[in-house]
């Protein structure tokens, strides 16, 4: 039921509207800060996992831990701006410095080096994150808090923050072509995504610039004593309506990034593409087709590194377990070798001795490594047979490669050729070909396109899939709006957390091959949810803020901002550190002789999938339950509040 307001509730209600240029200001931020918070998930194991062959492992730990540090430096940026007196204003200053340095890390976060092994491209990820991460705090933290302290109306501070999602669900239909505008520039989506880095890192200029220098702060806010980091966190903390918004944002998040990356591995192994056992183009004509559409140089460029992973893995695969024998450790089976599409960079400037026995050497080295256990690898680095086990890979790696060069060439020749062929072939020559054409170097190739088509289709699938997840956030933001106005902003959120719930769950039956698109309508139900849950969550922490006044005497957005970004980004962190990990629990294999994953490694994914956001989402339902807000008490917290600067 609606809620009843009294006269002078409604005379407190008018107070602090917004002109549409105030909130649009404002807003306009949210089109970078969304970019900078949100690329990684469209873009990080695209580019750094399939791309360039970064262990998920230790990429979730390099997505993970910046989180970490910059949920820890948010608190401490937050309690800065709070304390800061300038002629500009508490928030501003940091906004613009915020704006320059996240661009600035943007484009190095897309702009590897080339030289670096997969080990090392790991290394400068979490290296670059942590940098990218520091600069956005800087910026964002002030920023949010600028808008909490925007308006002191009740239902104003709603609608500052549906100016803030509209903004963000704007930029946020660019961030589904991310994947797939890399894999239109330059030969591959590693060479495309630094023309990316560069487009985007402009945007996040601009956007972020626009509030520094078009809005204005409350300057009466600066004549309150500053107050202590410890001690503002310790009242912060000791809020219990504010933990409760934490703790029900807190779950969302733990099961919607928990599960977040299978989506694409899902859609590449499972949904656009069959399992590792059954993938195949069924004949020439669509070889044929394919190539075509795809472009020679890319099918070629894919032909060519599945065919060097087919000789070098099976090559290392033998002297790999040759080393294992002959020192007593632990050897490796086929099916766990570790040989990255980055491994091969050496031998694909130019395939001579000199490159492949730094390619063997990598391979077997970075193999033997993994075989090992922490007191193993604590035992060798404190005994000479590390020394051994050195002097037998390089001795190893060196030996007999003209006979590994001459199946190289053969093999990647050969795979050209049939491509090639049929590039330049009429429909009508196909069937010769076919039938000149050895079975196993045809399937060879038609097993490559086809993971590439499949890639291809996903990439553009995420773009039309973003569409929708954000063209429903948008649509909804005004009917959440009014729905709050309605029956609170409680209830409103409470809806929110259903369509969340429910998006999730249905991804059994609606992640289909039979229907590709259907899983739309789980984007779509989930982007309703997350409306109302960032809408109105930040609306919710506004009318905190003045609870907390109340009880202190201070503003403190700035701090209510960090901490709340601390807990949801401390959150994020742990679970894409253990989203990695689930990828290897489940069976994921990143190496580039396997095209797809195994069946039984997808059905796991789909099970989590679908299960764990829904148990989070009921879970946060009931906290969100427990918090005692409404319309009627905010009205009564404000008109104490003015009252009391009136005396």
């Amino acid at each position: 039921m609606p809620e009843t307001t009294s006269a002078n509730e409604n005379s407190v209600s008018q107070k602090g509207k917004l002109s549409f240029w105030q909130k649009g200001f404002w807003s306009i931020g949210a089109t970078g800060d969304n970019v900078m918070a949100n690329s990684h998930g469209y873009l990080a194991m695209q580019i750094y996992n399939i791309g360039l062959g970064v262990d998920p492992a230790f990429l979730g730990l390099a997505m993970g831990i910046p989180r970490l540090i910059d949920a820890l430096t948010d608190p401490i940026m937050g309690n800065l701006s709070d304390n800061t007196h300038s002629r500009f204003g508490r928030r501003r200053p940091y906004i613009f410095i915020g704006a320059i340095l996240s661009a600035i890390m943007f484009y190095f976060m897309w702009a590897p080096p080339k030289f670096l092994s997969s080990v090392g491209l790991g290394w400068y990820f979490l290296v670059i994150a942590i940098l990218y991460y520091i600069a956005y705090t800087i910026f964002t933290v002030p920023w949010g808090a600028l808008g909490l302290e925007l308006t002191q109306n009740y239902n104003e501070r709603t609608k500052v923050q549906a100016f803030r999602q509209f903004m963000a669900a704007i930029s946020g239909f660019s961030l589904g072509g991310m994947w797939w505008l890399s894999t239109k520039i330059g030969d591959n989506e590693v060479e495309g995504v630094k023309v990316v880095g560069i487009i985007f890192g402009c945007l996040i200029l601009v956007s972020m610039l626009i509030p520094a220098i078009m809005c204005r702060e409350n300057t009466s806010t600066q004549k309150q004593p500053k107050i202590a980091f410890g001690e503002s966190l310790k009242e912060t903390l000791k809020n219990s309506v504010f933990m409760r918004l934490c703790l029900v944002t807190l779950m969302l998040f733990l099961g919607i990034f928990l599960v977040n990356p299978f989506a694409l591995y899902m859609n590449i192994n499972y949904v656009f593409g069959p399992t590792n056992k059954d993938v195949n183009i069924e004949n020439i004509q669509e070889l044929k087709t394919a190539i075509d559409c795809q472009g020679v140089e890319k099918i070629l460029d894919a032909v060519w590194t599945h065919s060097a992973a087919e000789v070098l893995g099976a090559e290392s695969f033998v002297r790999i377990n040759h080393i294992a024998q002959a020192l007593s450790i632990k050897s490796v089976t086929l099916e766990n070798l570790d040989l990255t599409p980055q491994s091969l960079k050496d031998i694909k400037k130019e395939i001579n001795p000199e490159n492949l026995n730094k390619t063997l050497s990598g391979i077997i080295t970075n193999n033997l490594k993994g075989s090992y256990s922490y007191y193993e690898i604590k035992r060798l680095n404190n005994n000479p047979d590390i020394l051994t086990l050195a002097k037998t890979v390089e001795a190893t790696s060196c030996d007999k490669l003209e006979p590994v060069i001459q199946a190289l060439e053969e093999n990647i020749s050969r795979s050209k050729k049939i491509v090639e062929d049929i590039n330049n072939a009429s429909f009508n020559r196909l069937v010769a070909i076919e039938a000149s054409t050895p079975v196993s170097d045809l399937e060879s190739v038609m097993k490559t396109t086809s993971y590439l088509l499949s890639k291809n289709k996903v990439a553009v699938f995420n773009f039309w899939g973003n569409f929708i997840f954000q063209g429903a956030l948008i649509l909804s933001l005004p009917v959440v709006t009014w729905v709050s106005s309605k029956i609170g902003k409680k209830r409103a959120m409470l809806a929110g957390l259903v369509f969340v719930g429910f998006g999730f769950s249905s991804s059994w039956f609606l992640y289909t091959p039979e229907i590709p698109y259907l899983q739309m309508v789980c984007l779509g139900s989930i982007g309703i949810g997350l409306s109302c849950i960032f809408m109105l969550g930040g609306s919710i922490m506004a009318d905190i803020c003045d609870i907390d006044e109340l009880k202190t005497g201070r503003r403190r957005e700035g701090m209510f901002g960090a901490m709340y970004a601390w807990v949801c980004k401390a959150g994020q962190a742990g679970t894409l550190i253990l989203s990695g990990f689930m990828l290897v629990w489940s069976g994921y294999n990143s190496s580039a002789i396997f095209r797809y994953q195994p069946e039984d490694t997808i059905t796991m994914m789909r099970q989590v999938y679908t299960f764990v956001p829904g148990i989070t989402a009921v879970a946060a339902f009931f906290v969100l339950l427990s918090i005692p807000i409404s319309e009627k008490k905010m009205h009564e917290i404000r008109a104490l509040l003015d009252a009391r600067k009136t005396t």
